[in-house]
């Protein structure tokens, strides 16, 4: 019966340090899963924030983009503006020149 008694003692034992050593595991899991958790949460917070910057980097050379086509075509404008008046200015000294011209004829016309 002693016998026994020692086998089921030992029994118990073994079942006791069995137990322990699963729930060291199991606690051991538990800790290094949440620790990856908290590692990928890292990481997550991470990427969205490169996202962020990216986004804003884009948002602000496309804006400079923008801007530097919207100064193009005002220079193109500008250009084309300065051109007409040139041409105008041009063509009313011509108109100037050939009025004059023909005063001058019609002086002499009337001299004669």
């Amino acid at each position: 019966a002693s016998a026994v008694a020692a086998l089921g003692a030992k029994l118990e034992a073994t079942q006791r340090a069995y137990k322990a050593e699963l729930d060291k595991v199991l606690t051991d899991s538990v800790r290094a899963d949440a620790a990856h958790t908290e590692a990928l949460e890292a990481a997550q917070k991470e990427h969205a924030s490169e996202v962020a910057a990216l986004e804003a980097k884009f948002e602000s050379e496309r804006a400079a983009a923008a801007k530097a086509k919207d100064e193009e075509v005002a220079a193109a404008a500008a250009k084309a503006h300065e051109a007409a008046d040139a041409k105008a200015v041009e063509a009313y000294s011509l108109a100037l020149e050939r009025e004059r011209k023909d005063h001058a004829k019609d002086l002499v016309s009337a001299e004669e």
